[in-house]
Protein backbone atom coordinates (compact mmCIF):
# COMPACT_ATOMS: atom_id res chain seq x y z
CA UNK A 1 0.00 0.00 0.00
CA UNK A 2 1.59 3.40 -1.19
CA UNK A 3 0.24 6.96 0.91
CA UNK A 4 0.49 10.07 -1.31
CA UNK A 5 0.66 13.29 -0.66
CA UNK A 6 0.19 14.54 2.94
CA UNK A 7 -1.39 10.68 3.74
CA UNK A 8 0.08 9.57 7.12
CA UNK A 9 -0.18 7.21 9.92
CA UNK A 10 0.06 7.81 13.80
CA UNK A 11 -0.21 5.62 15.95
CA UNK A 12 -3.05 3.65 14.86
CA UNK A 13 -4.91 6.10 12.63
CA UNK A 14 -4.61 7.42 9.18
CA UNK A 15 -4.08 11.22 8.84
CA UNK A 16 -3.94 13.97 6.01
CA UNK A 17 -1.81 16.28 8.09
CA UNK A 18 -2.40 16.17 11.21
CA UNK A 19 -6.10 15.87 11.27
CA UNK A 20 -7.56 12.46 11.83
CA UNK A 21 -9.13 10.89 8.76
CA UNK A 22 -12.17 9.65 11.30
CA UNK A 23 -12.26 13.14 12.19
CA UNK A 24 -13.20 14.13 8.99
CA UNK A 25 -15.78 11.45 8.65
CA UNK A 26 -17.51 12.28 12.05
CA UNK A 27 -17.50 16.36 10.83
CA UNK A 28 -18.65 15.91 7.19
CA UNK A 29 -20.52 12.21 7.57
CA UNK A 30 -19.81 9.91 4.52
CA UNK A 31 -19.13 8.82 2.20
CA UNK A 32 -17.06 12.10 1.49
CA UNK A 33 -14.32 12.92 -0.97
CA UNK A 34 -11.38 14.11 0.37
CA UNK A 35 -8.99 16.38 -2.18
CA UNK A 36 -5.15 17.07 -1.02
CA UNK A 37 -4.47 20.34 -2.48
CA UNK A 38 -1.02 20.52 -1.54
CA UNK A 39 -0.36 17.57 -3.90
CA UNK A 40 -2.90 18.99 -7.12
CA UNK A 41 -0.50 21.98 -7.15
CA UNK A 42 2.67 20.12 -6.60
CA UNK A 43 1.54 18.04 -9.53
CA UNK A 44 0.55 21.43 -11.67
CA UNK A 45 4.20 22.96 -10.71
CA UNK A 46 6.00 19.52 -11.32
CA UNK A 47 4.39 19.48 -15.20
CA UNK A 48 5.22 23.48 -15.37
CA UNK A 49 8.76 23.27 -14.69
CA UNK A 50 9.33 20.35 -16.69
CA UNK A 51 7.81 21.63 -20.13
CA UNK A 52 9.39 24.95 -19.66
CA UNK A 53 7.75 28.33 -19.73
CA UNK A 54 7.39 28.41 -23.35
CA UNK A 55 4.70 25.98 -23.56
CA UNK A 56 1.17 25.45 -22.14
CA UNK A 57 -0.22 22.74 -19.38
CA UNK A 58 -4.00 22.15 -20.15
CA UNK A 59 -5.68 20.55 -17.18
CA UNK A 60 -8.37 18.14 -18.50
CA UNK A 61 -11.22 19.19 -17.30
CA UNK A 62 -13.24 16.15 -17.65
CA UNK A 63 -11.20 14.46 -14.70
CA UNK A 64 -12.87 16.53 -11.83
CA UNK A 65 -14.38 20.22 -12.07
CA UNK A 66 -15.61 22.05 -9.79
CA UNK A 67 -15.32 26.06 -8.88
CA UNK A 68 -12.79 25.16 -6.52
CA UNK A 69 -10.30 23.51 -9.04
CA UNK A 70 -10.45 26.35 -11.65
CA UNK A 71 -9.44 29.01 -8.85
CA UNK A 72 -6.53 26.42 -7.91
CA UNK A 73 -6.17 26.76 -12.39
CA UNK A 74 -6.06 30.44 -12.20
CA UNK A 75 -3.68 30.65 -9.60
CA UNK A 76 -1.48 28.51 -10.68
CA UNK A 77 -1.89 29.69 -14.43
CA UNK A 78 -2.48 27.21 -16.43
CA UNK A 79 -4.92 26.56 -19.19
CA UNK A 80 -7.83 23.99 -19.28
CA UNK A 81 -9.47 21.62 -21.41
CA UNK A 82 -13.30 21.51 -21.52
CA UNK A 83 -15.71 19.14 -23.70
CA UNK A 84 -18.77 20.38 -22.97
CA UNK A 85 -20.93 23.39 -22.69
CA UNK A 86 -21.35 22.80 -18.79
CA UNK A 87 -17.76 22.38 -18.21
CA UNK A 88 -17.48 25.88 -19.95
CA UNK A 89 -20.19 27.07 -17.67
CA UNK A 90 -18.07 26.38 -14.72
CA UNK A 91 -14.94 27.72 -16.06
CA UNK A 92 -16.77 30.79 -17.46
CA UNK A 93 -18.79 31.90 -14.30
CA UNK A 94 -15.66 31.35 -12.07
CA UNK A 95 -13.34 34.03 -13.91
CA UNK A 96 -11.26 31.85 -15.98
CA UNK A 97 -9.39 33.90 -18.30
CA UNK A 98 -11.31 32.09 -21.42
CA UNK A 99 -8.05 32.73 -24.09
CA UNK A 100 -6.75 29.59 -21.90
CA UNK A 101 -9.71 27.46 -22.77
CA UNK A 102 -9.15 24.31 -25.05
CA UNK A 103 -12.37 23.40 -26.11
CA UNK A 104 -12.47 19.47 -26.87
CA UNK A 105 -15.29 17.21 -28.17
CA UNK A 106 -15.95 14.91 -30.44
CA UNK A 107 -19.36 15.88 -31.44
CA UNK A 108 -19.82 19.69 -30.36
CA UNK A 109 -23.29 20.99 -30.69
CA UNK A 110 -24.25 24.18 -32.66
CA UNK A 111 -25.05 25.63 -29.36
CA UNK A 112 -21.85 24.88 -28.01
CA UNK A 113 -19.74 25.96 -30.76
CA UNK A 114 -21.68 29.50 -30.86
CA UNK A 115 -21.09 29.37 -26.40
CA UNK A 116 -17.14 28.93 -27.82
CA UNK A 117 -17.20 31.30 -30.37
CA UNK A 118 -18.97 34.05 -28.00
CA UNK A 119 -16.93 33.83 -25.08
CA UNK A 120 -13.37 33.60 -27.48
CA UNK A 121 -12.03 30.50 -26.33
CA UNK A 122 -8.85 30.40 -27.25
CA UNK A 123 -8.37 27.17 -28.95
CA UNK A 124 -10.97 24.37 -30.33
CA UNK A 125 -10.24 20.94 -31.33
CA UNK A 126 -11.92 20.20 -34.14
CA UNK A 127 -12.89 16.28 -34.49
CA UNK A 128 -14.51 16.50 -38.40
CA UNK A 129 -14.56 18.13 -41.55
CA UNK A 130 -18.11 19.22 -40.94
CA UNK A 131 -17.41 20.77 -36.99
CA UNK A 132 -14.50 23.02 -38.96
CA UNK A 133 -17.72 24.08 -41.50
CA UNK A 134 -20.03 24.98 -38.72
CA UNK A 135 -17.50 26.72 -37.02
CA UNK A 136 -16.25 28.75 -39.99
CA UNK A 137 -19.93 30.01 -40.10
CA UNK A 138 -20.43 31.03 -36.67
CA UNK A 139 -17.29 32.65 -36.44
CA UNK A 140 -18.19 34.81 -39.15
CA UNK A 141 -21.83 35.27 -37.63
CA UNK A 142 -20.02 36.67 -34.52
CA UNK A 143 -16.85 38.62 -37.10
CA UNK A 144 -14.40 36.06 -34.70
CA UNK A 145 -11.30 34.59 -36.33
CA UNK A 146 -11.19 31.02 -34.30
CA UNK A 147 -7.62 29.81 -33.69
CA UNK A 148 -7.72 25.44 -33.81
CA UNK A 149 -6.82 22.23 -33.67
CA UNK A 150 -7.31 18.90 -35.79
CA UNK A 151 -7.60 16.39 -34.28
CA UNK A 152 -5.87 13.40 -36.14
CA UNK A 153 -6.20 9.79 -35.54
CA UNK A 154 -2.36 8.56 -35.61
CA UNK A 155 -3.89 4.72 -35.27
CA UNK A 156 -1.60 3.71 -32.09
CA UNK A 157 -2.42 1.28 -30.26
CA UNK A 158 -1.22 2.54 -26.69
CA UNK A 159 -1.95 -0.77 -24.59
CA UNK A 160 -4.40 0.76 -22.54
CA UNK A 161 -8.13 -0.56 -21.09
CA UNK A 162 -10.44 -1.30 -24.96
CA UNK A 163 -12.63 1.91 -23.15
CA UNK A 164 -9.70 4.27 -23.12
CA UNK A 165 -8.22 3.72 -25.94
CA UNK A 166 -8.92 7.42 -28.45
CA UNK A 167 -6.82 6.73 -31.28
CA UNK A 168 -6.68 3.34 -32.39
CA UNK A 169 -8.09 2.62 -35.73
CA UNK A 170 -11.05 2.19 -34.98
CA UNK A 171 -12.29 5.60 -32.57
CA UNK A 172 -14.88 7.80 -32.39
CA UNK A 173 -12.05 10.35 -31.79
CA UNK A 174 -10.24 12.16 -34.76
CA UNK A 175 -9.63 13.08 -38.36
CA UNK A 176 -7.72 9.48 -39.48
CA UNK A 177 -4.39 10.01 -41.31
CA UNK A 178 -5.24 10.43 -44.50
CA UNK A 179 -2.29 12.56 -46.00
CA UNK A 180 -4.96 13.96 -49.10
CA UNK A 181 -7.75 14.26 -46.69
CA UNK A 182 -5.38 16.78 -43.96
CA UNK A 183 -3.75 18.49 -46.60
CA UNK A 184 -7.07 19.62 -48.55
CA UNK A 185 -8.26 20.81 -45.23
CA UNK A 186 -5.00 23.18 -44.66
CA UNK A 187 -5.74 24.14 -48.02
CA UNK A 188 -9.28 25.05 -48.21
CA UNK A 189 -8.64 27.39 -44.50
CA UNK A 190 -5.27 28.57 -44.96
CA UNK A 191 -7.18 31.69 -46.07
CA UNK A 192 -9.63 31.82 -44.27
CA UNK A 193 -11.09 35.02 -42.52
CA UNK A 194 -13.17 33.24 -39.86
CA UNK A 195 -10.52 30.02 -39.11
CA UNK A 196 -7.01 29.44 -38.34
CA UNK A 197 -5.74 26.27 -38.33
CA UNK A 198 -2.62 26.41 -35.76
CA UNK A 199 -1.62 22.83 -35.54
CA UNK A 200 -2.36 19.18 -34.66
CA UNK A 201 -4.02 17.64 -31.53
CA UNK A 202 -3.73 13.75 -31.02
CA UNK A 203 -4.19 11.92 -27.87
CA UNK A 204 -3.83 8.14 -27.86
CA UNK A 205 -5.41 7.10 -24.73
CA UNK A 206 -4.96 7.06 -20.45
CA UNK A 207 -3.55 5.70 -18.22
CA UNK A 208 -0.23 4.93 -20.07
CA UNK A 209 2.86 3.25 -18.73
CA UNK A 210 4.85 3.13 -21.45
CA UNK A 211 7.47 6.28 -22.56
CA UNK A 212 7.86 4.27 -25.78
CA UNK A 213 3.76 4.64 -26.67
CA UNK A 214 4.54 8.42 -26.30
CA UNK A 215 7.99 8.40 -28.43
CA UNK A 216 5.77 6.29 -31.08
CA UNK A 217 2.82 9.15 -30.69
CA UNK A 218 5.35 12.14 -31.70
CA UNK A 219 7.44 10.02 -34.69
CA UNK A 220 3.87 9.62 -36.31
CA UNK A 221 2.65 12.87 -35.73
CA UNK A 222 6.14 14.01 -37.00
CA UNK A 223 5.88 11.61 -40.06
CA UNK A 224 2.48 12.62 -40.52
CA UNK A 225 3.60 16.64 -40.87
CA UNK A 226 6.89 15.83 -42.68
CA UNK A 227 4.29 14.16 -45.76
CA UNK A 228 1.82 17.21 -45.57
CA UNK A 229 4.73 19.60 -45.98
CA UNK A 230 6.09 17.35 -49.26
CA UNK A 231 2.57 18.10 -50.54
CA UNK A 232 2.36 21.76 -49.63
CA UNK A 233 5.79 23.41 -49.47
CA UNK A 234 4.07 26.81 -47.24
CA UNK A 235 2.84 24.36 -44.66
CA UNK A 236 4.23 25.51 -41.08
CA UNK A 237 3.40 23.88 -37.53
CA UNK A 238 2.88 26.49 -35.77
CA UNK A 239 1.44 24.70 -32.11
CA UNK A 240 1.15 20.56 -31.04
CA UNK A 241 -1.04 19.79 -29.03
CA UNK A 242 0.33 15.95 -28.06
CA UNK A 243 -2.79 15.11 -25.13
CA UNK A 244 -2.02 13.41 -21.86
CA UNK A 245 -3.09 10.01 -20.62
CA UNK A 246 -0.33 9.87 -18.43
CA UNK A 247 -0.06 6.76 -15.82
CA UNK A 248 -0.79 7.07 -12.30
CA UNK A 249 -0.39 4.14 -9.24
CA UNK A 250 -3.30 2.50 -8.58
CA UNK A 251 -1.90 -0.24 -7.00
CA UNK A 252 1.34 -2.42 -6.75
CA UNK A 253 0.55 -4.11 -10.11
CA UNK A 254 1.05 0.03 -11.39
CA UNK A 255 4.42 1.06 -12.41
CA UNK A 256 4.05 4.72 -13.46
CA UNK A 257 6.99 6.83 -14.35
CA UNK A 258 7.53 10.61 -13.04
CA UNK A 259 6.24 13.29 -14.30
CA UNK A 260 9.08 14.29 -15.14
CA UNK A 261 9.98 11.34 -17.86
CA UNK A 262 7.23 11.21 -19.07
CA UNK A 263 7.50 14.90 -19.92
CA UNK A 264 11.39 14.49 -20.43
CA UNK A 265 10.65 11.94 -23.40
CA UNK A 266 8.46 13.92 -25.02
CA UNK A 267 9.79 17.03 -25.36
CA UNK A 268 14.01 15.31 -25.95
CA UNK A 269 11.05 13.42 -28.98
CA UNK A 270 10.20 16.47 -30.31
CA UNK A 271 13.36 18.25 -30.56
CA UNK A 272 14.79 15.30 -32.11
CA UNK A 273 12.19 15.12 -34.88
CA UNK A 274 12.23 18.99 -35.38
CA UNK A 275 16.08 18.41 -36.37
CA UNK A 276 15.80 15.28 -38.49
CA UNK A 277 13.51 17.17 -40.47
CA UNK A 278 14.73 20.47 -40.08
CA UNK A 279 11.76 22.01 -38.89
CA UNK A 280 11.36 25.05 -36.34
CA UNK A 281 10.12 23.78 -32.69
CA UNK A 282 6.42 24.18 -32.30
CA UNK A 283 4.56 25.40 -29.03
CA UNK A 284 3.85 22.22 -27.29
CA UNK A 285 0.56 21.64 -25.39
CA UNK A 286 0.18 18.42 -23.02
CA UNK A 287 -2.81 17.84 -20.93
CA UNK A 288 -2.35 15.71 -18.08
CA UNK A 289 -5.63 15.40 -15.99
CA UNK A 290 -5.51 11.73 -14.01
CA UNK A 291 -1.61 12.38 -13.03
CA UNK A 292 -2.82 16.15 -11.48
CA UNK A 293 -5.61 15.25 -9.56
CA UNK A 294 -5.54 11.15 -9.52
CA UNK A 295 -3.73 10.25 -6.26
CA UNK A 296 -4.80 13.57 -4.54
CA UNK A 297 -8.24 12.24 -4.18
CA UNK A 298 -9.77 10.08 -1.23
CA UNK A 299 -12.94 8.47 -0.79
CA UNK A 300 -14.55 7.69 3.20
CA UNK A 301 -17.04 5.55 3.77
CA UNK A 302 -18.59 4.33 6.99
CA UNK A 303 -18.66 0.04 6.55
CA UNK A 304 -22.08 -1.99 7.53
CA UNK A 305 -22.99 -4.70 6.98
CA UNK A 306 -19.88 -7.80 6.74
CA UNK A 307 -21.58 -11.20 4.92
CA UNK A 308 -18.95 -14.31 5.50
CA UNK A 309 -20.16 -16.37 3.25
CA UNK A 310 -17.81 -19.88 4.25
CA UNK A 311 -15.00 -21.14 1.72
CA UNK A 312 -16.78 -18.47 -0.76
CA UNK A 313 -16.39 -14.66 -0.16
CA UNK A 314 -16.10 -12.33 2.47
CA UNK A 315 -18.48 -9.24 1.68
CA UNK A 316 -17.97 -5.76 3.90
CA UNK A 317 -20.24 -3.04 2.67
CA UNK A 318 -20.12 0.50 2.70
CA UNK A 319 -22.33 3.56 2.91
CA UNK A 320 -21.44 4.67 -0.87
CA UNK A 321 -20.49 2.46 -3.87
CA UNK A 322 -20.95 2.67 -8.04
CA UNK A 323 -22.95 5.57 -7.75
CA UNK A 324 -19.74 7.57 -6.48
CA UNK A 325 -17.24 5.35 -8.05
CA UNK A 326 -18.06 3.71 -11.33
CA UNK A 327 -14.77 2.68 -12.00
CA UNK A 328 -14.18 -0.05 -10.97
CA UNK A 329 -17.85 -1.78 -12.49
CA UNK A 330 -17.25 -0.04 -16.13
CA UNK A 331 -13.21 -0.48 -16.24
CA UNK A 332 -12.61 -3.10 -13.61
CA UNK A 333 -10.30 -0.59 -11.82
CA UNK A 334 -8.49 -1.73 -9.12
CA UNK A 335 -7.53 0.56 -5.76
CA UNK A 336 -5.66 0.05 -2.61
CA UNK A 337 -7.86 0.83 1.12
CA UNK A 338 -7.16 0.81 4.64
CA UNK A 339 -9.65 1.08 8.05
CA UNK A 340 -8.45 4.89 8.74
CA UNK A 341 -9.00 3.79 12.77
CA UNK A 342 -6.82 0.10 12.47
CA UNK A 343 -3.98 1.51 10.69
CA UNK A 344 -1.36 -0.56 11.97
CA UNK A 345 -3.61 -3.58 12.73
CA UNK A 346 -2.75 -6.76 11.31
CA UNK A 347 -4.40 -6.99 7.50
CA UNK A 348 -4.96 -10.46 6.58
CA UNK A 349 -8.90 -10.30 6.16
CA UNK A 350 -9.77 -10.87 2.26
CA UNK A 351 -12.82 -8.99 1.75
CA UNK A 352 -14.78 -7.82 -1.24
CA UNK A 353 -15.44 -4.14 -0.36
CA UNK A 354 -18.90 -3.54 -1.85
CA UNK A 355 -21.64 -0.35 -2.65
CA UNK A 356 -25.46 -0.05 -1.09
CA UNK A 357 -26.13 -0.24 -4.48
CA UNK A 358 -29.12 -2.64 -6.09
CA UNK A 359 -26.87 -4.30 -8.49
CA UNK A 360 -24.37 -7.37 -8.15
CA UNK A 361 -21.99 -5.75 -9.61
CA UNK A 362 -21.47 -2.53 -7.50
CA UNK A 363 -18.11 -2.90 -6.04
CA UNK A 364 -15.24 -1.28 -5.07
CA UNK A 365 -12.24 -3.37 -5.00
CA UNK A 366 -12.23 -6.96 -5.36
CA UNK A 367 -10.01 -9.62 -2.70
CA UNK A 368 -9.11 -6.25 -0.61
CA UNK A 369 -6.52 -7.66 2.50
CA UNK A 370 -7.74 -5.31 5.53
CA UNK A 371 -7.74 -5.20 9.33
CA UNK A 372 -10.93 -7.24 10.78
CA UNK A 373 -13.65 -4.98 9.94
CA UNK A 374 -16.34 -3.89 12.68
CA UNK A 375 -19.33 -1.84 11.56
CA UNK A 376 -18.78 1.69 12.27
CA UNK A 377 -15.14 1.30 11.18
CA UNK A 378 -14.04 4.36 8.67
CA UNK A 379 -12.48 3.12 5.60
CA UNK A 380 -10.73 5.05 3.14
CA UNK A 381 -10.07 4.04 -0.67
CA UNK A 382 -7.19 5.75 -2.29
CA UNK A 383 -6.38 7.41 -5.21
CA UNK A 384 -9.84 8.22 -6.05
CA UNK A 385 -9.22 11.94 -7.38
CA UNK A 386 -10.03 11.05 -11.03
CA UNK A 387 -12.66 10.52 -12.80
CA UNK A 388 -14.86 9.28 -9.52
CA UNK A 389 -16.66 12.46 -8.46
CA UNK A 390 -17.04 13.54 -13.04
CA UNK A 391 -18.65 9.69 -13.28
CA UNK A 392 -20.76 10.04 -9.88
CA UNK A 393 -24.59 9.46 -10.56
CA UNK A 394 -27.94 9.73 -8.26
CA UNK A 395 -28.71 5.68 -9.19
CA UNK A 396 -31.22 4.69 -6.74
CA UNK A 397 -31.74 7.89 -6.01
CA UNK A 398 -28.49 8.33 -3.82
CA UNK A 399 -27.04 11.74 -3.01
CA UNK A 400 -23.96 12.66 -3.97
CA UNK A 401 -21.43 13.28 -1.52
CA UNK A 402 -19.44 16.23 -0.63
CA UNK A 403 -16.12 17.71 -1.56
CA UNK A 404 -13.67 18.67 1.01
CA UNK A 405 -10.48 20.21 0.10
CA UNK A 406 -7.54 19.89 2.48
CA UNK A 407 -4.68 22.57 2.47
CA UNK A 408 -1.81 23.96 4.60
CA UNK A 409 -3.36 21.62 7.50
CA UNK A 410 -6.73 23.23 7.06
CA UNK A 411 -10.36 21.42 5.60
CA UNK A 412 -12.36 23.56 3.27
CA UNK A 413 -16.02 22.13 2.12
CA UNK A 414 -16.02 22.59 -1.23
CA UNK A 415 -18.85 21.34 -2.64
CA UNK A 416 -21.62 20.41 -0.62
CA UNK A 417 -23.35 16.85 0.15
CA UNK A 418 -26.52 16.78 -2.42
CA UNK A 419 -30.13 17.24 -0.29
CA UNK A 420 -33.27 15.43 -0.81
CA UNK A 421 -34.17 18.03 -1.73
CA UNK A 422 -31.55 18.09 -4.54
CA UNK A 423 -33.34 14.91 -5.72
CA UNK A 424 -36.73 16.59 -7.09
CA UNK A 425 -35.24 20.11 -7.65
CA UNK A 426 -35.81 19.90 -11.44
CA UNK A 427 -39.20 18.00 -11.32
CA UNK A 428 -41.98 19.71 -13.07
Amino acid sequence: MKLHGSLNIKGNDLFIGNIKVVDIAKKFNTPCYVMDENLIRENINRFKNSIGNENKVVYAGKTFLNTHMVKILKEENICLDVVSDGELYIAHSSGFNMEKIVFHGNNKSYDEIKMGVQLKVGRFVCDSIEELEILENVSKEFNRKSKVFIRVNLGIDAHTHEYIKTSCIDSKFGISKDIDKISNILFKYRNSCNIEIVGFHCHIGSQIFSKEAFIDEVDEMFKLINDIKVIDKNFEINELNLGGGFGIYYTKDDTPVTIEEYVECIVDRVNYNCSKFNFNVPKLYIEPGRSIVGNAGMTIYEIGNIKEIEGIRNYVSVDGGMTDNIRTALYGSDYECLISNKACEEKSYKATISGKCCESGDVLIRDAFISKPERGDILAIFSTGAYCHSMSSNYNKLRKPPIVFFYNDNLKLVTKRESFEDLIRLDV
